[in-house]
């Protein structure tokens, strides 16, 4: 059997199951995320600037994938290219043209999160 990939390994991982229709959802990943950041005394402030920049992400990410009326994405359907686009998105469109210092602190929510759920995974998959 060929090895999974990241995405792939992020399902069953603590706080990330899948359900019935997909999951594990990103909204729910964010949610962890978030909850991980405030257990680990980072300032309300900070966790509310975090929560703007994911749901901005969010909303983009689910109209990409799932049309104009999507508001959640499973989370499994996120991979580097869709990440990749946003960059560009911020980079090239009028949010990153309005403020690069919105741009960077999208890039950098992003990057944590990424992070945080990777160490998450590693950790959940050491006690199996």
């Amino acid at each position: 059997m060929a090895d999974k990939t990241t995405r792939e390994r992020a399902v069953g991982a603590e706080g990330l199951t899948a359900d019935g229709d997909g999951g594990p959802w990103l909204g729910d990943a964010i949610h962890f995320f978030l909850s991980a950041k405030r257990a680990g005394g980072r300032s309300a402030r900070t966790v509310d600037d975090y929560r703007k920049k994911l749901e901005l992400f969010q909303r983009w990410i689910a109209g990409r994938l799932g049309g104009d009326d999507a508001v959640e994405v499973p989370y499994t359907d996120i991979g580097a290219d869709e990440v990749e686009a946003y960059v560009v998105y911020l980079r090239d469109g009028r949010t990153m043209a309005d403020s690069c210092s919105i741009g960077r602190l999208h890039m950098r929510s992003l990057k944590q999160q990424r992070a945080e759920c990777s160490e998450r995974y590693q950790s959940a998959q050491a006690n199996v």
